[in-house]
């Protein structure tokens, strides 16, 4: 979850020492070498990590993804009608992932146009819960967001067939 991320250790100083204390410090000086997914998550950890480090992409496996057509399933379950233009986020609700900037855009995309609904699929992390709030509260655009919480299997795969592109800021 980004622990060692510098935006994300800003946001409770004393915890991550107490945790880089109990917990970091020795996985730290055991490991072998420490994967990063990009190589500016590698230069701006905060920790300076002495032994082999690399930045590696994580791999898909295209062969695992399903296939499939538009079933309306996703759709059908969020009132979402089926000639909408429908976005979908799907992962963790967090500030990391430019939750604000995705609301600030799809408020934009609403006002040219009628038929755009915005799917997020994941949990809320609780510092995200008062920007949801408000977004929900906005008559603007309440009727095109659908937040619903996490979506596992089928409904998932739905959410992926049934929407026309996926964001993710």
């Amino acid at each position: 979850h980004g622990s060692l991320d510098p935006e994300v250790r800003k946001k409770h100083p004393l915890r991550n020492r107490f945790v880089d204390f109990a917990y970091h410090d020795a996985v730290i000086a055991n490991a072998d070498s420490w994967h990063f997914t990009t190589e500016e998550e590698r230069t701006t950890c905060e920790r300076r990590i002495w032994r082999a480090s690399f930045a590696e992409p994580l791999g898909v496996d295209v062969d695992q993804i399903p296939r499939g057509t538009r079933s309306g399933l996703f759709r059908q379950r969020y009132a979402i009608p089926a000639d909408a233009k429908l976005f979908l986020f799907l992962s963790r609700i967090t500030r990391k992932k430019g939750i604000d900037i995705l609301l600030d855009a799809f408020t934009r995309l609403v006002a040219e146009g009628d038929d755009v609904y915005l799917a997020l699929c994941g949990p809320i992390d609780d510092d995200m819960r008062s920007l949801l709030d408000r977004a929900l509260a906005d008559p603007a655009i309440r009727r095109r967001l659908v937040p619903t919480g996490l979506v596992l299997g089928d409904i998932k795969d739905a959410a992926f067939f049934d929407s026309d592109c996926f964001v993710l800021p």
